[in-house]
């Protein structure tokens, strides 16, 4: 019963290393996605634009990159750093759970 709680909490800590690594690259890919798609830049000719126009262009922008071929590893990693955050949170969860209750 202790190497079964011993492992358990080994094997949280490493959910939680790996949920805090996945965070920041989950934010960096964020970042990368931000400034290289230019969805959040406002370029010369649309600042005359009113709002709406301006939020409908930067979003065609960042659907780009969802759709666009030259995103295709960008997509790659922004969707795996989300998925990986959201596993590891998932397991760290549930391993504190199985933990509790043993």
């Amino acid at each position: 019963m202790e190497d079964q709680l011993s492992f358990l909490h080994i094997a949280v800590l490493v959910c939680m290393c790996v949920l805090f690594v996945s965070f920041f690259a989950t934010l960096y890919a964020t970042f990368l996605v931000i400034t290289r798609t230019e969805a959040l830049a406002n370029q010369a000719e649309e600042r005359l634009l009113s709002w709406g126009e301006r939020a409908g262009r930067a979003n065609s922008r960042f659907g780009r990159f969802l759709i666009a071929d030259e995103f295709r590893s960008l997509r790659r990693l922004y969707f795996g750093a989300w998925i990986a955050t959201i596993g590891s949170f998932g397991l760290s969860l549930l391993l504190l759970f199985i933990a509790e209750r043993s």
